[in-house]
């Protein structure tokens, strides 16, 4: 009788077992084709357009027009913060010239309707 019950639990266990890493096979498939989904929408999908502060580099790789504004080194927060509020692409640039005041070029895309905001006012850039 012992021994009958001990087959069983053996049996029991074993089955358990098979169990177990069925499942957990189950679960590392599944895992994997959500990872390889992900992988598959991310390509898909167009690459992010950078917006605001950026290298002059992602600012020309754009072709939307890029303009030149002299900032000195006081303005450059005020510019940046008025850049942000009307949505203006830009990338600051040090001026490597000899001038004995740091000037910044700030080179900006901006579109048509935001030209006219920095004309109103606001913040004085120079």
């Amino acid at each position: 009788m012992q021994e009958e019950v001990e087959n069983r639990a053996v049996t029991l266990v074993i089955s358990a077992t098979k169990l177990t890493g069925r499942l957990l096979k189950a679960a590392i498939l599944k895992y994997l084709a959500s990872r390889k989904e992900k992988r598959l929408q991310k390509a898909r999908a167009a690459p992010e357009k950078p917006t605001g502060k950026q290298t002059v580099k992602q600012l020309i790789g754009q072709n939307q027009g890029v303009s030149n504004i002299e900032i000195t080194d006081s303005n450059i927060k005020s510019f940046e913060r008025v850049a942000r509020k009307y949505g203006v692409d830009f990338a600051v640039k040090k001026d490597r010239s000899g001038f004995l005041q740091p000037l910044l070029l700030a080179a900006c895309q901006i579109s048509r309707r935001n030209t006219s905001s920095f004309s109103r006012g606001g913040t004085q850039m120079h």
